[in-house]
């Protein structure tokens, strides 16, 4: 009878620390699943020459489901080494110095629809130089509608109209 008594204080003991472990686990697997990133955080577009900057890809992980964003743009600086970009939040910026009296642009950026459905995207700016989608300069696009996983060129028109050397162009492209 003896036995019994002294077998009592470690299976006590145990008995605690499973009932610990019952209460204290759902609290670390809620602690691991439910990260909130801070939206203002964003990739910033690197305006260094010759390396390959990339805009907003958009996707966060919020309460353990991954989001998605409808673009990503992808700016290619080592085909143009003379243009600068930058991006705040949804707004972007190049920067270039005009040649002769119009200057085109064509293909520096890549507009990808990362989501599973066709969407229609359009360009906003409000200068004359000119953001279009497509590398025709004859068919300007502003708007244009992309399938699922579908990409498009960006390019860039500055008429006679926009007669300083140095120029910069804000844009912003939505989703209607």
């Amino acid at each position: 009878m003896k036995a019994r008594h002294l077998l009592f204080a470690p299976a006590n003991f145990f008995a605690v620390l499973v009932l610990a472990a019952l209460i204290i686990s759902p609290f670390y697997f809620a602690k691991n699943f439910a990260k909130v990133e801070d939206p203002e955080q964003a990739t910033a577009l690197s305006s260094s020459k010759g390396r390959r900057a990339e805009g907003i890809e958009r996707s966060r992980n919020i309460a353990g489901v991954q989001t998605v964003a409808p673009l990503k743009l992808e700016f290619r600086t080592e085909n143009f080494p003379n243009l600068a970009f930058s991006q705040n939040k949804d707004k972007y910026q190049v920067s270039f110095t005009k040649v002769g009296p119009t200057q085109a642009y064509l293909g520096i950026g890549v507009l990808t629809n990362q989501t599973d459905t066709k969407r229609i995207y359009e360009i906003e700016t409000q200068s004359r130089t000119k953001v279009f989608f497509g590398q025709n300069i004859e068919e300007q696009k502003d708007q244009i509608s992309l399938g699922a996983g579908a990409s498009t060129a960006v390019s860039i028109f500055s008429p006679q109209e926009a007669s300083a050397s140095s120029q910069t162009v804000e844009f912003k492209i939505q989703t209607p």
